[in-house]
């Protein structure tokens, strides 16, 4: 009795290991993706300054759904995310 006892305990040591190691694995995962997307993020906006010589402005603000035949300035509707979609390979949206 004493031995199935003593291998129980140390299965449920070797689980606690094992699944603390895979917590930490999807979190470094979602660490990641987080960082690759906000870097994804950063190069649109470059690529856009870099190609119409202007910062992105707010539009008409964020709720606003854009169009692709306005102006890009403060007259056009849409935001700034609206503006990058074409440089994030987001042109679809």
């Amino acid at each position: 009795m004493l031995e199935l006892l003593v291998v129980i305990s140390i299965v449920t040591l070797l689980m606690s290991l094992s699944l603390t190691g895979v917590q930490a694995a999807r979190e470094r995962a979602r660490n990641v993706t987080c960082k690759n997307q906000l870097r994804q993020i950063g190069l649109g906006l470059q690529s856009f300054e870099t190609v119409h010589r202007q910062y992105q402005s707010d539009g008409w603000g964020w709720a606003w759904v854009g169009d692709d035949s306005a102006n890009l300035g403060l007259d056009g509707p849409g935001g700034w995310i609206h503006n990058i979609l074409p440089f994030i390979e987001e042109q679809s949206l």
